[in-house]
């Protein structure tokens, strides 16, 4: 070719190029500038890495071929970014085809397995004042799981049953106030005490409620008397000890019991 004719060729295609180095620019940016907004929606590293790549790139003057590894570079330090680590998620489930199992106890209302051991513990009890002993008899079932007396099911004892004639006055285990009084169909008679602000003494089957709610309560007090209403088989007090709602065992602060 000519030399007059190669250098016309050339000044013809230099718009071309630059158009075309244009436009690789624009889709390379385009696509570049969506990936950093999505990623800047979550944060992290990947963000912080693009964001360097682009502070580099705006700071010089890249052809279309220099664009195109720039860009193959920043994506090539992308994924060999190291992610932070996150720490293992735990997961639980239950299974809902799982018949639902209940437990009876012979001192209260029914109580769903899962719910027992949700609000149940067999850990130590500690209680700054003394209990009294609320009456006196022999330990009849302790509590914990058990063979329910009248339903011959394998169940969970929320408390004690301590076996007295009918008619025995009870003393309220410890000072407080009367939280709530009624009758249910397991409990039969009951009062609740509570006693400062995390501990509660439960009282059930009685013959007579001697209380009202509200009502201030010594240690020692008679609040009612023993009998066998409610889901019963005699004349006994079942006797539960909840600290911050949870039955705990009594026998942590009832000392020189006496067992069937």
């Amino acid at each position: 070719m000519p030399q007059t004719e190669r250098t016309t060729f050339q000044q013809e295609n230099k718009p071309r190029k630059r158009r075309t180095a244009v436009l690789v620019q624009c889709v390379v940016c385009a696509i570049f500038v969506l990936s950093v907004f999505a990623l800047s929606r979550t944060g992290g590293t990947m963000y912080q890495t693009l964001r360097a790549q682009y502070d580099a790139w705006t700071a010089q003057d890249y052809c279309a071929d220099g664009v195109w590894t720039a860009a193959r570079r920043a994506a090539q330090q992308v994924i060999e970014t190291p992610r932070p680590s996150q720490p293992e998620e735990t997961t639980a489930s239950v299974d809902a085809r799982a018949p639902v199992e209940t437990i009876t106890s012979a001192g209260g209302e029914d109580i769903r397995v899962l719910d027992a051991l949700r609000d149940s513990s067999f850990e130590a009890v500690t209680v700054s004042t003394e209990a009294v002993m609320p009456v006196q008899g022999k330990v009849t079932s302790g509590f914990g799981y058990r063979i329910h007396p009248i339903t011959g099911n394998r169940s969970f004892h929320t408390g004690i049953d301590l076996a007295s004639p009918e008619g025995t006055p009870i003393a309220a285990a410890y000072g407080g106030t009367v939280r709530d009084t009624g009758y249910t169909s397991g409990r039969g008679n009951y009062i609740l005490l509570e006693h400062g602000e995390n501990l509660q003494t439960l009282y059930c089957h009685l013959s007579q409620i001697d209380v009202q709610p509200d009502d201030a309560v010594a240690a020692g007090d008679t609040i009612g008397l023993v009998g066998t209403t409610g889901m019963s088989t005699g004349p006994h007090l079942h006797f539960e000890v909840r600290v911050d709602g949870i039955r705990c065992d009594p026998t942590y602060v009832l000392h020189d019991l006496d067992y069937a």
